[in-house]
């Protein structure tokens, strides 16, 4: 998408875009993001469903490029054990 960038809100651009701009496109992010919080809801605990669960994760950057993998060599089947 061309566009001219915002002065502005610059904080995760790569996964949310830039503020009021088509990045990476107009449509939703999607559940549970395009919805709004039921009457009451104060806190993430409140917001959370049945379907919905919450976990702690550790960001690691390694500072490392690893070589593009070609598309041939790839497989799309999953295994389940």
């Amino acid at each position: 998408v061309e566009q001219d960038e915002s002065p502005g809100c610059k904080d995760a651009v790569s996964y949310c875009g830039l503020r009021d701009r088509k990045y990476p496109d107009a449509r939703p992010m999607g559940y549970p993001f395009d919805r709004r919080a039921r009457a009451g809801v104060e806190t993430l605990a409140q917001f959370l469903t049945g379907n919905m669960a919450v976990t702690q994760i550790t960001i690691r950057h390694t500072d490392s490029v690893l070589p593009r993998v070609r598309s041939g060599s790839m497989s799309n089947t999953l295994t389940f054990a």
